[in-house]
């Protein structure tokens, strides 16, 4: 359908409803429950909220891409932090296969909101971690706080200062599953907001896609901030990169629904 035919479906005009596909202007409620009962759809799929992807732990009764299989630690040649990724009993599966093989980057996704491109090459070893580290970063409820205070577990003088010390653990978690992160071999880790999804994936896409893209490409360019900055980053120097998968998925989207539009024309 048009946008012109969408608009008077929902009871908008044409000039709205574009400003809701483009972004400048929220769709109201009840428009937005029109809108998706029109496309037969849900309101949060349209806004992109889809329910979260539930992990199963430990239960054979979950497909191998939701049962978890626990953390791997992954260590690098050149001596920087080892990256600590919560993977599924299917991503553990898929990184075993990929070592095998003469790949320049393997691929990772973790139940972390991270989709990780590690440098073959880099890695020294990987083992699996011990799955308490897992549960010492999973944000504590007010009511968990005070249970632990009244099983003598923490101190009542000392909940500040755990309350703070796992705040800054969950801060970093959630920063991890919504910036682009990059560690270089010589164990220098930087971090960059890429706005635009479409720009991350154009970014990303041979590195993920196709075992590193071609040799002779040796930089990978990343428009941040809203284009006000570059990055170039050296794919030879790369411990490894973790991009939010959500993004790289939305900009995949948008990629092909671009070159539909482009061949349609």
């Amino acid at each position: 359908m048009t946008q012109a035919k969408l608009a008077k479906k929902v009871g908008a005009t044409q000039p709205n409803y574009h400003r809701w596909e483009s972004g400048p202007a929220p769709i109201l409620g009840e428009q937005l429950k029109k809108l998706a009962k029109v496309l037969k759809t849900s309101p949060e799929a349209l806004l992109g909220r889809h329910p979260p992807k539930e992990a199963r732990f430990y239960d054979n009764s979950a497909g191998d891409d939701l049962n978890y299989y626990g953390e791997v630690a992954i260590h690098f040649c050149g001596g920087g932090a080892p990256l600590l990724l919560s993977i599924s009993e299917e991503a553990f599966s898929s990184l075993h296969h990929d070592l095998q093989l003469n790949h320049a980057f393997v691929t990772v996704k973790s139940l972390a909101n991270q989709t990780v491109a590690i440098r073959t090459k880099a890695i020294a070893d990987f083992d699996r971690a011990d799955v308490q580290r897992v549960q010492r970063m999973i944000l504590i409820t007010d009511e968990q706080y005070a249970q632990l205070v009244a099983d003598g577990n923490i101190k009542p003088e000392d909940l500040e200062k755990e309350r703070k010390k796992n705040q800054e653990e969950t801060d970093r978690i959630f920063k991890l599953a919504s910036t682009t992160t990059y560690q270089l071999s010589s164990g220098q880790r930087r971090d960059v907001y890429v706005d635009d999804d479409e720009d991350l994936y154009d970014a990303f896409c041979e590195l993920i896609e196709f075992e590193g893209g071609e040799p002779a490409d040796d930089m990978i360019l990343l428009t941040a901030e809203g284009s006000h900055r570059i990055v170039f980053v050296n794919k030879g120097a790369l411990d490894y990169v973790s991009i939010p998968t959500h993004k790289y998925e939305a900009g995949s989207v948008e990629a092909a629904a671009a070159d539909l539009e482009g061949m349609e024309q």
